[in-house]
């Protein structure tokens, strides 16, 4: 057989023997799945790097890629192939014909009336794009799959030298068992099997003795433990060169058959569906013989055989429709569909997935132990980390293979990885890994140069076990990256296909119901496709289940939560130690974090909280509380994996009660999270705050488990570090005004669109992003709530703080409640409730009654300390109108169909609220007509005497060293963003209180 790859454009494989007459095939075995046309061509067809075999009327193509056939035209033929297809090429010259045939099966007459006659004949070929791999058989080997009537285009071996072959082999294999049964001595089993050498050598390496004579052989052997005996005396008897050729022969073939073996073919229960994984056992025994052994160590072709030894071929939908011809799926009412039967070809093809494993992972075995593994998975890994690009070449591995390499490896290394995790020498981290992976800290050349490894590293000298060992998890570290997290996407996708499919023939099906009972119109249009998403469905429930069998399993599930384990057990290790934490591949989080959402998202789930596996997960939450704001991992999606696990299981509430009893997220937790505010992470960071608060506030539901212990830490975060809360307080600020800005913008912008008839997808656009601006400014009122419920001092004890708090309540309620600027948000509501993201004014609302109550009752018992209803009475722009809007606002009717019994109890608080907000209104109102009323120049203040800032308060404050003035509140302000001055952009290094005397006298 003739292995090819594209190492160009488009090249082509042309054959060197033409045929003009008869019946006449080749076979192909696809490597890859890209753009590959195989078929017949004349001597006529110019081939260039843009047109190859079917892109001229002198040539005839089958392209499984596109499911097309070519002949300078295009049309629709065939099926889609998978990985180890083989694809039969036939022409039939006496009728006119070309076909081709798909692991045997007929597709039907592709070509017909092909040109024939005198100086016409057509010669095989193929072309291939860039990367791209095949192997050509034709008739060197024999076919996979002979058709009946079609001759091979290349010649065999002639009967009279099989049978003599064949009865040599015989002599040679009695030879050995004398041998074995002491009857020989060794020496004259040499001489004897030299003798029979010399006949045999002519004939030893041809692929039609191997296959026909040498392969039957080594079948009848597997159940004995006479092969490594018989290659044994091979490798004395033959010529070196000879015996390379005879296991270069021998090995090819076999991996050929097994490569090429269907899933479909297994499953035939009893010795037929056994008989298809002998060629497995046939290369397990060969590889366990050490001189076949040597010779596929040093054998260019040694990667590709290993690679289709421990393939697991991909299945298209008609392949899979053979492996489960019937689905079912809940509440279905189908009649193709059956529960029953469904899940009696599930457990048969579980048994053949496991029988299949089971000798896939004795092979790894084997390689691993002769040296052979570690080296081709460290090779193929250096290629396939190019899935990483924006632009994925051609040429790499099938993500359905390294699948199966990545249980297979893990399975290498299940014992080291369950019991001495802690016996690796993490120090070899401090080298260049294979394949090369990005660190924690930054590219490893920069870490060499920033932060060297300690001297002690150069002499420090890890046991040979113990490398090799974590080289492997190396590898599956690097598999898991490059493969898991790609296929666990491709089934989540998939999963939500289905279950959208299944929504929409079911909407389909009811309707025919209710148009066949008459309760549906006749005039109403009929839904058509009815069928095609029956079709839709069935076969997204087969692929659906064949995943769930390969990546879900028991055994795989148990794989799956050792690497999660090992990850985080490594991950806890190394961030103990600097500069070795920075060093780390970065991988090694990723594979910790994803693989937990993989059990914890499996259908049914992995029992992470059990008893057995709970301290594990209590190990990961524990890093991801310590570290997911530490400044070591320099990489932002690595953070934002740790941030987005954070969000996820904090809403979780399963894991809610497990966060809050865990010693490190009540220490470190809040602690972290609240300088992420100053970063470009405050998004996250909000929702995690928020949603660690969620169920506790005003309007929120009832039943929904509290987190006391991390809760109370935000009152020490505040008392240990008040700079640093300070500055958290001022960012909550800053992004609840910026955002509710941007939202309002948002907003006009929807309106605008909807009235100029925009068209669907810009409306849609901007809806999304209304609705993510409301959504965050739900939040961070709800963080400004939470600060008052926890830490009410913050803004009672504060002016600045309670006069931005007062700023902001008005600015919310005068957009969002009652007045003219009001009207434009509830018109937007309207227009949000027909779509599938509606907006609850009440979800905005409930935090600012919440944190009204709070202060309230903070006040209250605090006799001494300033009322907020009176400094909120005493702000600019404060109308009470807004407030009493509240008061009657029908709570529970807007929060019926969202939360369930929302907290409401407080309403009576925000009554007695609303009623000091009037009578504080009413009082100020009195006062100011009196004051007015006095009158007289004293009590009238210049304009030189107001702050140029706000135009409102006196100036009261000296700027230290340039000397501007302004009020104290405006540069208090001021200073929390900034340190210079607002007019001459002078440092601000200290601020002066002025008196009257120097207000009236400024410098």
């Amino acid at each position: 057989m003739d292995d090819v790859e594209a190492e160009s454009n488009f090249p082509s494989v042309q054959g060197n023997v033409c045929v003009y007459k008869g019946r006449w095939m080749y076979e192909v075995t696809l490597g890859s799945i890209g753009v590959q046309q195989h078929g017949w061509f004349t001597d006529a067809c110019r081939f260039t790097d843009e047109e190859g075999v079917g892109d001229s009327p002198n040539s005839y193509a089958y392209d499984g890629n596109r499911v097309k056939r070519w002949s300078a035209s295009r049309a629709n033929y065939g099926q889609p192939w998978s990985v180890s297809d083989v694809i039969g090429c036939c022409i039939d010259c006496d009728n006119r014909e070309i076909l081709f045939f798909r692991n045997g099966t007929p597709m039907g007459v592709a070509f017909s009336g092909i040109r024939t006659g005198p100086g016409v004949a057509y010669y095989p070929g193929i072309s291939l794009s860039r990367a791209e791999r095949a192997q050509l058989n034709f008739g060197a080997f024999p076919f996979r799959y002979p058709i009946e009537g079609f001759l091979p285009l290349q010649q065999p071996t002639p009967a009279d030298a099989t049978v003599q072959c064949k009865y040599l082999l015989g002599c040679f294999r009695k030879l050995v068992s004398l041998q074995v049964s002491g009857v020989v001595g060794v020496d004259e089993a040499v001489i004897m099997g030299a003798h029979i050498s010399e006949f045999l050598s002519p004939f030893i390496d041809t692929p039609s003795i191997v296959a026909e004579v040498v392969y039957p052989l080594v079948l009848e052997y597997i159940t004995t433990q006479q092969l490594a005996q018989y290659f044994a005396l091979a490798a004395v008897v033959f010529a070196e060169h000879e015996f390379r050729g005879l296991v270069h022969q021998l090995v090819a073939y076999v991996t050929f058959r097994a490569r090429t073996t269907l899933l479909a073919a297994m499953k035939v229960e009893g010795p037929a569906g056994m008989s298809c994984l002998v060629p497995y056992r046939a290369a397990h025994c060969l590889l366990a013989c050490p001189e076949i052994a040597d010779v596929v160590r040093t054998d260019t072709q040694a990667p590709l055989w290993i690679e289709g030894l421990l393939a697991l071929k991909q299945q298209n939908s008609l392949d899979l429709q053979s492996l489960l011809p019937v689905v079912w799926w809940p509440n279905t009412k189908e009649a193709v569909c059956s529960q029953a039967k469904m899940e009696e070809h599930l457990s048969v093809l579980q048994g053949t997935l496991g029988a299949l494993w089971d000798v896939q992972q004795r092979i790894a075995q084997v390689l691993l132990e002769e040296g052979m593994y570690l080296p081709w998975l460290q090779t193929l890994l250096a290629k396939d980390v190019q899935y990483d690009r924006a632009v994925t070449p051609a040429g790499l591995t099938e993500i359905s293979i390294l699948v199966n390499f990545f249980f297979i490896t893990v399975a290498l290394v299940a014992d080291f990885i369950a019991l001495s995790h802690d016996q690796l020498p993490l120090t070899v981290f401090y080298d260049q890994t294979t394949p090369d992976m990005p660190r924690v800290g930054g590219l490893y050349g920069s870490l060499l140069k920033e932060t060297p490894p300690p001297p002690e590293h150069a002499t420090a000298a890890a046991p040979a076990e113990a490398r090799r060992a974590l080289s492997l998890v190396q590898c599956v570290v690097a598999l898991y990256h490059i493969a898991m997290t790609r296929r666990f996407k491709h089934v989540a996708k998939n999963t939500h296909a289905q279950a959208t499919v299944i929504q929409r023939l079911n909407t389909a099906n009811e309707r025919e119901r209710a148009r066949a009972s008459g309760a549906l119109r006749s005039s109403s249009p009929p839904l058509s496709g009815t069928v095609m998403l029956r079709d839709e469905a069935v076969d997204l429930v087969r692929l659906c289940q064949f995943h769930k069998q390969i990546l879900f399993g028991k055994a795989r599930q148990e794989a799956l939560h050792k690497v999660m384990c090992f990850s985080v057990r490594i991950l806890l290790r190394a961030c103990t130690q600097d500069p070795l934490f920075s060093y780390l591949p970065e991988w090694y989080v990723e594979a910790a974090i994803d693989s937990f959402h993989a059990l914890r998202k499996m259908d049914p789930p992995y029992p992470l909280l059990s008893e057995e596996h709970r301290p594990s997960t209590e190990e990961l939450i524990s890093f991801l509380c310590k570290h997911f704001a530490d400044t070591r991992i320099k990489h932002p999606d690595t953070k934002d994996l740790l941030l987005q696990s954070l969000t996820l299981l904090i809403l979780h509430p399963e894991y809610r009660g497990v966060f809050d009893r865990n010693p490190a997220a009540n220490e470190s937790l809040l602690p972290n999270l609240i300088p992420l505010f100053d970063q470009q992470f405050w998004v996250p960071a909000t929702k995690i705050i928020f949603r660690l608060w969620k169920g506790k506030g005003f309007a929120q539901s009832s039943t929904e488990e509290g987190l006391p212990n991390i809760q109370a830490s935000l009152a020490r975060c505040a008392q240990q570090d008040g700079v640093t809360f300070s500055t958290f307080l001022n960012k909550v600020f800053n992004n609840l005004n910026g955002t509710l800005s941007e939202l309002g913008v948002a907003m006009n912008e929807e309106k605008q669109q909807i009235q100029a008839r925009r068209p669907p997808p810009d409306v849609e656009n901007t809806q999304r992003k209304v609705a993510v601006l409301f959504e965050l400014s739900v939040a961070l009122a709800r963080i400004l709530e939470i600060i008052s419920t926890e830490v009410p001092e913050t803004f009672v004890c504060n002016e600045l703080n309670m006069a931005r708090l007062c700023e902001l309540v008005l600015f919310v309620l005068t957009r969002t409640t009652v007045g003219t600027d009001s009207s434009y948000f509830h018109d937007v509501c309207d227009i949000h409730r027909s779509t599938p993201l509606p907006l609850n004014a009440a979800f905005l609302l409930s935090p600012v009654v919440g944190l009204c109550c709070r202060l309230h009752e903070y006040a209250g018992r605090r006799q001494q300390q300033q009322r907020f209803a009176t400094v909120l009475a005493s702000a600019t722009g404060f109308t009470v109108e807004p407030f009493e809007f509240l008061a009657r606002f029908d709570w529970a009717q807007a929060l019926r169909s969202y939360i369930e019994n929302p907290a409401l109890m407080d309403l009576a608080t925000f009554a007695q609220f609303v009623t000091e907000l009037r009578l504080s209104n009413e009082r100020m109102a009195a006062e100011a007509a009196q004051a007015e009323q006095k009158g007289g120049e004293d009590s009238e203040m210049s304009e030189d005497d107001l702050c140029s800032i706000c135009c409102v308060a006196p100036i009261d404050t000296r700027f230290t060293p340039c000397g501007h003035t302004s009020c104290h509140r405006c540069i208090q302000r001021h200073l929390l963003n900034n340190t210079t001055c607002f007019f001459c952009k002078a440092p601000v290094l200290a601020m002066e209180r002025l008196s009257v005397q120097d207000t009236n006298n400024p410098q």
